[in-house]
């Protein structure tokens, strides 16, 4: 009874390729194994290959000398071969078509007799010369352009809405973080917060960015002034875990001149900045 195997492809060649692309290489890879019935990679069997260049619709390419091999055709004991292929002419060449490369076990092989092993072609590939800097650098000028005609110096609503909610979500979560027990993740202080904690400037952040968006319309949820009883009882378990050293607990809240040093606005400051300025030169807050 025939033994039925398979070849599979492992890693493709790229989409689209560049065959004479300076400090590129020459060559590609085509990553190939031997594998069974339940996909299972077989080892043990050394197994000759054989590379045949194919158009995508299956049709043999004439001139099959333009497929060239840098690598031994054969997949070794590993079960696994790396192939290393060229394909020497461009698509344009050949009325625009693409590429494919079938791979199969050479047949004629003595102790493959009994084995049959299936093919397995690769996906198609578009030959291309090199990349046209002057084309490409054309089309993105052309892009600018373009943006530049249409652009809006209002941002965009949806863009803010979801900048808005992600605040939120994200605010809450801090706050979960920074009533937990017993002591903060970050600054390590029992029962508290240090001045220069990061949890505690990062939810002060919030409300100069809520104060920004709520200037250019985007409504926000109310902020939960407590989180949920089991997320908070999940996240004390957690830090309960891995036990950290015991610090002197800071009790007082910062000095006014932090809040400053940072760059936050309290929600009571009408003096708003605008968004685009904050969004471009953002307060150090942000640069953790």
């Amino acid at each position: 009874m025939a033994t039925h195997l398979r070849i599979r492809l492992d890693h493709q060649p790229p989409r689209l390729w560049y065959k004479d692309q300076p400090r590129k290489p020459k060559f590609f890879d085509l990553g190939v194994s031997l594998v069974g019935q339940k996909r299972r990679r077989v080892k043990g069997l050394v197994v000759p290959l054989k590379v045949e260049l194919l158009y995508e619709d299956l049709t043999a390419v004439a001139r099959q000398s333009i497929l060239e091999v840098d690598s031994p055709l054969k997949i070794g004991r590993s079960g696994y071969a790396n192939l290393k292929l060229r394909i020497g002419s461009v698509s344009r060449g050949h009325d625009g078509h693409d590429f494919v490369i079938r791979v199969s076990a050479d047949a004629s092989a003595a102790h493959l007799v009994n084995t049959v092993i299936d093919s397995e072609t690769t996906q198609p590939v578009t030959v291309r010369s090199k990349i046209n800097h002057a084309a490409s650098n054309k089309r993105k000028r052309d892009l600018t352009a373009s943006s530049a005609g249409n652009s809006n110096d209002e941002p965009d609503a949806k863009g803010l809405q979801a900048l808005a909610s992600w605040c939120h979500y994200t605010t809450n979560l801090l706050k979960d973080l920074h009533s937990a027990r017993p002591h903060c993740v970050y600054c390590k202080v029992e029962n508290g917060h240090a001045s220069t904690c990061k949890l505690v400037k990062s939810i002060a952040g919030y409300s100069h960015i809520r104060s920004l968006l709520e200037a250019k319309g985007i409504s926000l949820p109310a902020t939960s002034s407590s989180p949920a009883p089991s997320t908070k009882r999940r996240l004390s378990h957690l830090m309960e875990a891995e036990p950290q050293p015991r610090v002197p607990a800071y009790r007082g809240p910062g000095p006014p001149s932090l809040m400053a040093a940072i760059g936050i606005k309290s929600d009571n400051d009408n003096n708003v900045e605008p968004f685009e300025s904050f969004m471009q030169a953002p307060p150090p807050l942000l640069h953790y």
